[in-house]
């Protein structure tokens, strides 16, 4: 292992709530995390990681256990791509500890497939907070299983921010072994406080219950008191199976959620009783400090829960030029988004839910009341501004359309096209760079933004002159 006196960077600190609806008001726009920019007041160093050994002289356990509170341990020298964990989890008592590797394609820390249990990283410091938080940048995380505990792969007592990298194949499973009804939550990632997710994918997780009780919350993602802030990633394929109750089988997130030009899809929730399941998508729930749900540029499908309530909200919701459509309930009992209080909707679809073995729709939309403008929802259950459009929006597949996430494109036919509005002063639609927020007269409704077909490629010839 080498030190240096090199200073290590950080992320600027996530915007507060507040700050969040000033972003929707139009006053700035969230960028993909790229590079760093604010340095740590006190000096720090790196820490390099120059084997894929699980323990010894060079190895990432060594240097976590060497390093300091806002050191960097610095994994983008190793030339091999895999770490594998035979002895246990990594313990991480620090706050404002950086592990950066070369790339979340080219280095993976998982735990040894045919080893005991163990998740991969425990991070202990609750003390640590937004400025001085712990991060994960430019790496994956797979294969951690806690067993009767939180955070299949990564549990953190503090804050904890994931940058450009993977967290993928995580369990937390419920065996009863304690004999009491066990309440877990974080298939892949358990934060006590807050979790910030920057172009970062966190998938293919899941909490499952063996002994048919108890109450499991976020399937892929727990957010504990300081809430989730989500930007330009995604978390898809994660589901909570069994016990009494669930909620949250995508995220599960306490006193508000930030999600911008995020997708979340193909999360499922399933327990023993119908009605006891709620938010396959995103539960929120306030544990009494208040918080928003604030979503703008995104997308939410395919989901699937018995009842509906792909996202169940206690909070307050603003959401704006967003798509929450095709998402699956096994009985049609609740709506697939359910807002406990005041909704302020804009630019946005939902639309396309619809009861899996019949095809048959459910309602889009509850809340307290709804504010907003130039919304298509196509089934509500409550009273909608007065230029709602109550249609089907003509949707495509959820594919790849460009960007770090993706999205469900408009056809060339559909009525969202040129209806929508931009009171939030995006550049950009869910995308990000590349792609304009307003092509046309108007800003489509939803988070794409339809661009006609060039007439080079569409004819093989260049248009009249």
């Amino acid at each position: 292992m080498s030190l240096s006196s090199k200073r290590p960077t950080k992320t600027p600190a996530p915007a507060a709530l507040a700050l969040a609806i000033a972003l929707t008001l139009g006053l700035s726009t969230p960028t993909p995390a790229t590079s760093d920019t604010t340095a740590p007041q006190a000096p720090a160093f790196v820490l390099v990681v120059t084997n894929c050994d699980d323990s010894g002289a060079g190895s990432l356990r060594d240097a976590v256990a060497s390093a300091a509170d806002g050191d960097t341990i610095d994994l983008t020298q190793l030339t091999c791509s895999t770490i594998t964990l035979t002895s246990g989890e990594i313990v991480v008592p620090q706050k404002g500890l950086t592990i950066v590797g070369p790339g979340a394609n080219r280095l993976s820390v998982r735990r040894w497939p045919t080893n005991n249990y163990f998740r991969i990283l425990d991070f202990t410091n609750a003390s640590a907070r937004v400025d001085d938080g712990n991060r994960l940048e430019a790496l994956t995380l797979e294969g951690g299983h806690a067993d009767d505990a939180d955070g299949g792969c990564i549990r953190t007592a503090g804050d904890l921010s994931v940058v450009a990298a993977k967290v993928t194949q995580c369990t937390v499973r419920a065996t009863g072994a304690s004999g009491q009804s066990p309440n877990l939550g974080g298939g892949a990632i358990f934060a006590r406080n807050s979790l910030h997710l920057m172009s970062s994918t966190v998938s293919y997780s899941w909490i499952v219950s063996e002994v048919g009780h108890g109450y499991f919350e976020g399937g892929c993602v727990y957010a504990g008191l300081g809430g989730l802030d989500m930007r330009y990633s995604a978390i898809d394929n994660c589901r909570i199976q069994g016990g009494d109750s669930a909620g949250g089988a995508g995220a599960w997130a306490m006193n508000g959620a930030q999600i911008f030009n995020s997708t979340i899809s193909n999360n499922s929730l399933t327990t023993n009783s119908t009605g006891h399941g709620a938010g396959s998508a995103l539960l929120l729930f306030s544990g009494g400090s208040g918080g928003l749900l604030i979503m703008v540029n995104s997308t939410i499908s395919g989901n699937l829960s018995q009842d509906g309530r792909s996202v169940f909200s206690w909070l307050p919701a603003f959401i704006y030029n967003s798509t929450i459509a095709r998402n699956i309930a096994t009985v049609n009992q609740y709506p697939a988004v359910m807002i406990q209080g005041p909704l302020t909707l804009v630019s946005t679809i939902i639309a396309g839910n619809y009861v899996g073995s019949t095809n048959d729709p459910i309602v889009d939309l509850s809340a307290q009341v709804v504010s907003g403008d130039h919304n298509l929802v196509t089934f509500p259950q409550v009273s909608m501004p007065a230029d709602t459009l109550m249609v089907d929006p003509h949707l495509q597949y959820l594919v790849d359309n460009g960007g770090p996430t993706r999205t469900l494109a408009l056809a060339a036919d559909s009525p969202a096209i040129d209806h929508g509005s931009d009171n939030a002063n995006l550049q950009w639609d869910q995308r990000g760079a590349g792609f304009p927020r307003v092509i046309g007269a108007a800003a489509d409704i939803g988070a794409f933004e339809w661009r006609p077909p060039d007439p080079v490629f569409a004819n093989g010839f260049d248009p009249p002159g």
